[in-house]
């Protein structure tokens, strides 16, 4: 009997039942074939040991023939341990990266239970001591208290008890301050540091098994973990607050436009089920004031002031929004009108005390306000807005302060909407090219004037029908809601193009620009552009007297500026303001049109008749021309060369006429 034998088998057994008790955990097919080689040596063996079982009394150290067969053994138990170590460490990565996946997937989803899936996840991983306990702690942003955000086994466990050393960094100064491990009731628990953009924002508490105990790698994979952790935090943190500015304005911290306009149109139709609600729209008196005597950065200020003001006196289920600029909209859910009126008082009484100061100046803040009642009849959102302002805007007419209640059979906002109508009409018509231009002759009462004929550019809109509309019924809203500029630059631009495509033709003409057109740069270079092609003379600028009274000094630069380019100037609308003599000899002027009031009752009116013929000598002995507006009759012209105006024009001396068709007559008489 041979020791040698005895110990090889013994190897040759023990790697057997290794090989067979990692195959029955890993169910390995490499480590199922190497189980059955090795039951094949050991019966082999067996079989030898077998024959030499009668001599256990001659039991020696065995011959050298033996030791090959040990070595054999040696070696196939090193080759079941060293595959069942491979076996494992390639399940655990297996099980690492579907862990990692997971995480992924569910930071991915943006799912509301991202933090418990992960816990699931974790706790459920073999390979690490834990039990099914488990917490994940977050820090408010704004508070800064840490909330229980996700949590397996611990609902009532409160916020573990934290080191007081500072989060970001560890004592030796490095910044890898990410995993602390205590005791609780004896049991060892790790708390690991969720980061966030370089910040540490929460933490991952688990508990370990009672005799359990990290290594190195386990902590590597943690360490990894709650990175994806903070990755999924900071991506959920983007998420919501993509969310929140998608909602809210970026400035006041109030509801956007777009937000309002959802919750509206849901009161909307609640409104068809009974239910009653009041929309209230406002925004300050003189916030231009506020931005253009002390900066944006005072506009802003104000804007948040209000914003947090409103929020305090918003009731819950209200909604508040800011529209844009200092327009802003509040929707009194559940609300009857009287009691939405006693809301808005109380603001505005709050806003006839207050004052804004701003680096040594002090603003009041006033503010107009129009309520509409929804009711079933009163269409969309869009129609209960539209209410909403043309209320606002009667009411800021009235003065300040003042609260307006918007009325379907109220005539003032009925002709507020009829001109919220003209203003989509004149949008449309800029954007479809509907407009025309017509010229009005105007005609020399003096023989010494010069004998090539003037006109007077005039404008039409056409509608889609085919219909012509007079500038009497659509300029007064392009002139209420700022959309002359728009009309001038057409004007100016249509006009220049057409008289460059007729060089030969020597009229002159005169185009008129309104008061807010005045200052206008881009209209400067329109001008300048446009007329390189055409004989300044024959260009005329008119501006009436109250635009360029009402705005002097924007006024006279622009004049001024049209005046070195070689246009003549003209003053329309003569005699209207209040102190025209006394600023008719400040204002670089060419030429004084005697407003129509004046000239067609002249012969009828012996103050008419002073007026003009006042206007007209004052006129000259400042060397200016004048030209006599609204003549209708022989009588009224011929009362007019008697007073010795220079020029005249009405429809006694010519229809409008299309400004192509002239320019086209013209050349056919050439």
């Amino acid at each position: 009997m041979s020791f040698v034998l005895v110990v090889s088998i013994a190897i040759r057994i023990a790697a057997l039942f290794r090989a067979l008790w990692v195959w029955r955990r890993l169910r390995d097919w490499r480590i199922g074939f190497l189980a059955w080689m090795l039951l094949l040596m050991a019966l082999r063996q067996s079989w030898t040991l077998k024959r030499h079982t009668r001599d256990w009394h001659a039991l020696t150290w065995g011959t050298p023939d033996e030791l090959p067969g040990l070595l054999v053994s040696v070696l196939a138990l090193l080759a079941v341990l060293f595959l069942e170590k491979m076996l494992v460490e390639s399940r655990r990565k297996a099980e690492e990266e579907r862990l990692f996946g997971a995480i992924l997937r569910a930071a991915l989803d943006d799912s509301s239970d991202f933090f418990h899936r992960v816990l699931v996840l974790l706790t459920g991983f073999s390979a690490l001591p834990l039990q099914p306990r488990a917490a994940v702690w977050l820090r408010e942003e704004q508070q800064g208290d840490y909330v229980r955000v996700a949590s397996l086994g611990l609902d009532d466990v409160p916020f573990p008890s934290l080191p007081c050393c500072p989060l970001d960094r560890d004592a030796d100064g490095r910044g890898n301050a990410w995993k602390r491990e205590t005791e609780e009731n004896g049991v060892p628990v790790v708390q690991l540091c969720i980061r966030a953009e370089g910040a540490c924002c929460g933490w991952l508490v688990l508990h370990l098994k009672p005799d359990g105990r990290l290594q190195s790698r386990d902590e590597r994979l943690l360490e990894q973990v709650v990175i994806l952790l903070g990755l999924g935090l900071a991506k959920q943190r983007a998420r919501r607050q993509l969310q929140h500015q998608a909602r809210h304005d970026a400035l006041t911290g109030l509801f956007n436009r777009y937000e309002f306009q959802e919750r509206l149109t849901a009161a909307l139709d609640g409104v068809s089920r009974g239910e009653r609600h009041v929309l209230c729209y406002f925004d300050l008196d003189q916030f231009k004031v506020v931005n253009d005597t002390c900066g944006h950065a005072a506009g802003d200020a104000l804007l948040r002031q209000v914003a947090a003001f409103l929020r305090a006196q918003v009731q819950a289920g209200d909604c508040i929004a800011r529209l844009g600029g200092d327009e802003f909209a509040w929707l009194l859910c559940r609300c009857d009108l009287d009691r939405a009126l006693v809301q808005v008082r109380r603001i505005r009484r709050h806003f006839e005390q207050w004052r804004f100061p701003w680096k040594g100046r002090v603003f009041p803040v006033r503010a107009g306000f129009g309520l509409v009642a929804l009711e079933p009849g009163i269409g969309d959102w869009e129609a209960a807005l539209r209410c909403a302002d043309a209320a606002c805007f009667m009411a800021k007419e009235r003065g300040c302060n003042q609260i307006q209640v918007y009325r379907c059979d109220d005539l003032t906002l009925r002709q507020r909407d009829r001109e919220m109508n003209w203003v989509s009409r004149i949008e449309t018509a800029l954007e479809k090219d509907r407009f025309r231009l017509y010229a009005q002759p105007i005609v020399p009462l003096r023989e010494s004037r010069e004998a090539a004929p003037r006109y007077e550019i005039l404008l039409r809109l056409y509608e889609a029908e085919g219909e012509s509309i007079s500038p009497g019924q659509f300029l007064p809203a392009a002139e209420r809601y700022r959309l002359m500029v728009r009309i001038d630059r057409w004007v100016v631009e249509r006009t220049l193009a057409l008289l460059a495509r007729f060089p030969d033709h020597e009229s002159g003409y005169s185009i008129n620009l309104s008061g807010q057109s005045l200052g206008d740069r881009e209209l400067l270079a329109l001008i300048e552009r446009g007329g390189r092609q055409l004989a300044p003379g024959r260009l005329c600028f008119e501006i009436t007297e109250t635009a360029a009274i009402g705005d002097l000094p924007r006024a006279l630069p622009f004049l001024e500026r049209l005046q070195r380019m070689g246009y003549r100037l003209a003053l329309d609308d003569f005699g209207t303001g209040l102190s025209s003599y006394a600023y008719l000899r400040h204002l670089p002027v060419d030429e004084v049109k005697i407003d129509g009031q004046f000239v067609r009752d002249l012969c009828r009116d012996p103050v008419d008749l002073a007026m003009v013929r006042s206007i007209n000598e004052v006129a000259h002995i400042l060397g200016k021309r004048t030209v006599a507006e609204w003549v209708e009759d022989e009588a009224v012209l011929e009362k007019l060369r008697e007073l010795e105006v220079d020029y005249a024009q009405g429809r006694h001396l010519g229809e409008p006429l299309p400004l192509d068709r002239i320019l086209r007559t013209h050349r056919k008489a050439l």
